[in-house]
C-alpha cells in the first residue's frame, strides 16, 4: 500500500496549492478504496438514469426496442472536488432481419482524477419470442479497452517514487456477454460487460506492473404498472458487483405522465440520493436531468451530482401516438 509522507508549507501563498495537493492525494485514496493490493478495482461509470442506458452494460439490449435508437449521457460527479469522475456514454443499435437481430455501437469515456478510462465496443444479440408477448435475447459485446493512469499529475512537495511513473494499457481487445428477458411492462438483464482482466503497464522505471481490471457484473429489472389512463408507475433497480468492491444496489421509483413527462426518486445504497425528470421535447427526442445529493463521506466536499441525457428514436411512433410504449 502506498504510504504518502506530510506535506510542509511556510507560506501563506501556498495554502492553495496545499488544498489542491491534499485533494488530490484524496482521489488517490479514493482508487485505492477498493483494492488492498494495487491502486484501481472498480472501473465501470456508475449512472442515476441506469435504465435508459442499459445497452451500456448489457449487449442483449441491442435491437429491443424495436427502432433505430440512440442515447448520449454525460454525468459530472462530486461538483466541486478537484479530480472527480466525469463520464461520458453514447449508444446506439437497431433491430435487424425483421428484428430477429439486434445491432449496436457503444462507447464510454470516464476520467477519474489521474485516471482515463475508454470502451469502445460493437454489440450483437439474437432474440426468441417466449410466449406471448415476451422475448429473451442474448448478446456478445466486442471492442477495445484503453486506460491510463497518470500519477505524475500529483505533485507533493515530497515526492515518493511511485508518483514518478504514469501507468496505461494499450488498446487491448475485450468482450462481454449478456442476457435479456422483456415485454412491453417487464424486464429482467444479467450481463458482464467485459470478461476479460487487463494489466496496468508501468511505461517508465522499474515497476511495472500495479493491478488487473476487474470483472463487473450487473443484474437489473423493472415493470411498468397503469396508475390510470394517463399515469404509469415504474420501479426499477440494479445490482453491480465486482471483486474488491462491496456490493452496489440501485433503486428507481418514477412515474410517467401521458407518455410526456417523466419524473422520479432515486437511491444508490450508501451513496447518493436523488430526482429524476425527463421530457418528451419532440415526437422522437427525451431530454433528461438527474441531480443526487452525495450520503457517504463526500457528502461535505462537493455540490452534489449533475447528470444530462438526450434520447433519440427513429420509427417508435405512428401518427403521433407511440406505437410501443416501453418506459426502458
Amino acid at each position: 500500500m502506498l504510504k504518502l509522507k506530510k506535506v510542509t508549507y511556510t507560506s501563506r501563498d501556498n495554502l492553495n496549492s496545499m488544498k489542491s495537493n491534499y485533494i488530490k492525494i484524496i482521489v488517490l485514496f479514493l482508487l485505492m478504496e477498493f483494492s488492498a493490493n494495487g491502486i484501481f478495482a472498480q472501473q465501470d461509470a456508475m449512472y442515476t438514469q441506469y435504465m435508459f442506458n442499459i445497452q451500456a452494460i448489457n449487449p442483449a439490449y441491442a435491437g429491443s426496442k424495436d427502432a433505430l435508437s440512440a442515447t448520449l449521457i454525460s454525468r459530472n460527479q462530486w461538483v466541486g472536488f478537484e479530480g472527480a469522475p466525469n463520464t461520458t456514454s453514447f449508444s446506439v443499435h437497431t433491430p435487424l432481419l425483421g428484428k430477429l437481430l439486434g445491432l449496436g455501437f457503444s462507447y464510454v469515456h470516464d476520467e477519474i482524477g489521474p485516471t482515463k478510462i475508454s470502451f469502445i465496443n460493437v454489440d450483437l444479440s439474437a432474440r426468441i419470442k417466449v410466449n406471448s408477448n415476451g422475448y429473451l435475447a442474448a448478446g456478445i459485446k466486442s471492442g477495445i479497452d484503453n486506460q491510463e493512469i497518470k500519477l505524475s499529475m500529483l505533485t507533493p512537495s515530497q515526492r515518493e517514487e511511485i508518483y514518478d511513473k504514469n501507468y496505461s494499457s494499450n488498446f487491448e481487445p475485450n468482450f462481454g456477454v449478456g442476457l435479456f428477458y422483456y415485454t412491453d411492462r417487464f424486464y429482467l438483464g444479467l450481463s458482464s460487460p467485459r470478461v476479460m482482466r487487463r494489466d496496468f503497464i508501468s511505461r517508465e522505471g522499474s515497476m511495472n506492473h500495479i493491478n488487473e481490471t476487474e470483472r463487473h457484473f450487473y443484474f437489473n429489472g423493472g415493470y411498468v404498472m397503469d396508475i390510470n389512463r394517463n399515469l404509469k408507475f415504474k420501479p426499477s433497480y440494479m445490482l453491480k458487483y465486482v471483486a474488491g468492491a462491496p456490493l452496489s444496489f440501485d433503486l428507481t421509483a418514477a412515474v410517467m405522465l401521458k407518455e410526456k413527462v417523466v419524473a422520479g426518486v432515486a437511491v444508490r445504497e450508501g451513496d447518493s440520493f436523488g430526482a429524476v425528470l425527463q421530457l418528451r421535447i419532440a415526437q422522437q427526442f427525451w431530454f433528461g436531468y438527474a441531480y443526487d445529493f452525495t450520503t457517504s463521506r463526500l457528502r461535505n466536499y462537493n455540490s452534489g451530482i449533475h447528470e444530462v441525457m438526450v434520447s433519440f428514436d427513429l420509427g417508435l411512433y405512428k401518427n403521433g401516438i407511440v406505437k410501443s410504449p416501453r418506459f426502458f
